[in-house]
């Protein structure tokens, strides 16, 4: 009888898992706040997720090998990114972290060759284990910061290999996943207007974001 009851228990677990890798969209409601180690693994067909302003962990493999998902965006709400949450989200080409995030385990980011933009809330650097992101990839992302937060994550180990570091000006307001704007590219200008490639002593940057909005903020550098 008990083993007749764990096959059925596997059975459901099994039929479960299949039904959620079959949705292409999947949103975390508030009332969430954990999402369990491997709960959303293999989901090759998601494309959208959204996580709800709630949760404050993300387990370990929780979406591993979710290659379908093209951008994440994890909540203000978050202090634990588990160990390879996000690893082999092929697809993934930018990545907003909330400015609560305390802990990034290893491999959380890792095999996710797309990435180009990542996005950090928080004012001050933690630590990151140098293979949360594939080492050959960080030359070719640009990390983006609040305003006044560049030495912080220019010192610190491992954020210090992302091939550019941007600051950009984050309202003080956002305070859930839908308030959280995704950079789609920043442009520099000197004092007289004239575009400049990289920023050097005071300029201003001109941030456009994937919604067509944009915001211009006077740097230091």
């Amino acid at each position: 009888m008990c083993a007749k009851i764990q096959k059925n228990r596997q059975n459901t677990k099994k039929s479960i898992q299949r039904t959620l890798c079959g949705l292409t969209d999947i949103t975390i409601p508030n009332s969430v706040t954990t999402i369990g180690g491997y709960a959303f693994r293999g989901c090759t067909g998601l494309k959208s997720l959204t996580i709800g302003n709630s949760v404050t962990t993300i387990g370990e493999y929780a979406f591993y090998g979710c290659s379908g998902l093209t951008s994440v965006t994890i909540p203000n709400s978050v202090t634990e990114i588990g160990t390879s949450a996000f690893e082999y989200c092929s697809a993934m080409s930018s990545l907003t972290i909330g400015n609560s995030v305390t802990t990034i385990s290893e491999w959380a980011f890792y095999h996710c060759g797309a990435l180009t933009s990542v996005t950090s809330l928080r004012p001050e650097a933690v630590s990151l284990p140098e293979n949360a992101f594939s080492y050959e990839i960080y030359p070719n992302m640009t990390l983006y910061v609040p305003v006044g937060s560049y030495d912080s994550y220019a010192r610190t180990a491992s954020w210090n290999l992302f091939g550019k570091i941007d600051e950009i000006e984050i309202p003080t307001a956002v305070n859930d996943v839908n308030g959280v704007k995704t950079v789609a590219s920043t442009r520099y200008y000197n004092m007289a207007g004239q575009e400049i490639r990289d920023a050097k002593g005071v300029c201003i940057a001109v941030t456009t974001y994937t919604d067509g909005t944009t915001n211009a903020v006077k740097v230091m550098k």
